[in-house]
């Protein structure tokens, strides 16, 4: 699959998902938001897991964000920002970008 991110810290040390070409704001800006630790992640990634083996929706409300992972779909909701539709993507991409991200916040950092 190919990247439709890259990671960095920013220059206060915050770990930054951008998006390649524009692809997928909703879910970079969802990262760096709200998916920033190890124990979340893993929950996302267990609910995915879940609702391909089973087939039921799984769905996880966050601080400031919405998920909710139904077949072969991810929708991602803010919840505070009126007007904002919510962003739906293919869960191969939310995982693959879960797995990316996980990889890239444990990273050793100099």
């Amino acid at each position: 699959m190919t990247p439709v991110f890259y990671y960095e810290t920013d220059t206060d040390g915050k770990p930054v998902a951008r998006p390649i070409a524009g692809a997928h704001a909703g879910l970079a800006a969802f990262l760096t938001e709200e998916a920033s630790w190890d124990d979340y992640i893993a929950l996302l990634l267990d609910l995915t897991d879940e609702a391909a083996r089973t087939g039921t929706p799984q769905v996880n409300t966050g601080n400031a964000y919405a998920v909710t992972i139904d077949g072969a779909l991810v929708s991602i909701e803010h919840l505070h920002r009126a007007g904002q539709p919510p962003q739906t993507l293919a869960l191969a991409v939310f995982a693959a970008a879960l797995r990316e991200w996980r990889a890239f916040l444990n990273k050793p950092r100099a």
